[in-house]
């Protein structure tokens, strides 16, 4: 299988609904501290990856160290860890 064409779908995702917030919350494991909020699942999926991508731009611009992704195959995880349907 060929890598991926965008960097920042090598990498690892959760979401899950917080009631605190009201809405869905996208993370990516290898970057904490990022978070998207969205009204859908895809949505906040959708958020987080383009945020990890706009980092992954300026880290590179930068010349910044770039974490490697936690695992070799990308993942997401959440939503009682049910495939992501498209």
């Amino acid at each position: 299988m060929p890598p991926p064409r965008n960097p920042a779908d090598r990498y690892t995702y959760r979401l899950f609904w917080s009631s605190v917030d009201d809405c869905f919350v996208g993370t990516c494991v290898e970057f904490p501290s990022l978070s998207h909020l969205a009204d859908t699942d895809r949505s906040a999926l959708m958020g987080i990856r383009n945020l990890v991508a706009a980092v992954l731009r300026d880290l590179k611009r930068s010349k910044s160290h770039i974490p490697a992704p936690a695992f070799s195959q990308p993942r997401l995880v959440g939503l009682n860890d049910r495939p992501f349907l498209t």
